[in-house]
């Protein structure tokens, strides 16, 4: 719901959200930061870093 002011009807004004574009729900999981893959061959290479 959008609350705005209008001063034609001087008055508040409740309203549905008019999106231009479609909503989207993001993850904000980050690729870098994200889930933990083991790729083959580097389960050796663990305590190196």
């Amino acid at each position: 719901v959008e609350v705005r002011y209008d001063d034609q009807q001087k008055r508040v004004v409740y309203e549905p959200v008019k999106l231009v574009q479609e909503f989207r729900n993001f993850d904000y999981l980050s690729p870098w930061e994200g889930a933990q893959y083991v790729l083959p061959g580097d389960e050796k290479a663990k305590g190196k870093a």
